[in-house]
């Protein structure tokens, strides 16, 4: 009506439109919600943090991460503030961890001792509810919160540092969840309830 009125205020009125809808697309993305799958732009690493830490603080019965990349960062912006009743499993590769059938490099030994020292320590703060696992077998980055399934398009401590990061949440059928479920029985526990102390080697 003030452009009606006002046929003068047309351009002021269409820059102040043009704000108050920004704002309007602004407070509508920042509004909670559920994504079914993000793409979390190349080095916008904080963002996917807080996404993926959202998520796992959301869990109520058990945060399961599967990453054969993983490193001791992980533990350290992932899993602090779990609360003491929840399950927590983590599983990584076999090449990060054993060298039972090559000869490691010191820097393989000394990135294996880091991930050993972090794990200890969660250990020892959740004796009863926490698995630490080495497979031979997985590739693919998993993150499993109570019964959704999450597809990682890359290792989590890479999480949209350099390229597109994606967070692909699976559809829920018991297929999906036997595959993770083989994974983690087929794993080598390296600190569990048939495993205490923690293995170090």
């Amino acid at each position: 009506l003030g452009t009606l009125i006002y046929p003068e205020h047309r351009e002021d009125d269409r820059r102040r439109f043009e704000i108050q809808l920004k704002e309007a697309q602004a407070a509508i993305r920042a509004m909670p919600c559920e994504n079914t799958g993000v793409i979390v732009l190349a080095e916008t690493p904080y963002t996917a943090y807080l996404l993926l830490r959202r998520k796992i603080r959301a869990a109520v019965r058990r945060v399961e991460l599967l990453d054969p990349w993983l490193d001791s960062s992980t533990f350290d912006r992932y899993l602090p503030d779990i609360g003491t009743g929840i399950d927590i499993v983590i599983v990584t590769s076999a090449v990060l961890m054993d060298f039972s059938n090559r000869k490691p490099t010191k820097t393989d030994e000394a990135r294996r001792d880091r991930i050993v020292a972090v794990s200890e320590l969660l250990a020892g703060q959740y004796p009863s509810n926490y698995r630490f696992l080495v497979s031979g077998n997985i590739h693919d980055r998993h993150m499993r919160i109570d019964d959704a399934v999450y597809h990682l398009g890359g290792s989590i401590k890479d999480a949209a540092t350099v390229k597109p990061y994606t967070i692909s949440t699976m559809q829920e059928n018991p297929g999906t969840a036997a595959v993770l479920d083989s994974l983690i029985t087929g794993a080598v526990e390296w600190y569990g309830p048939n495993v205490k102390p923690h293995r170090r080697q």
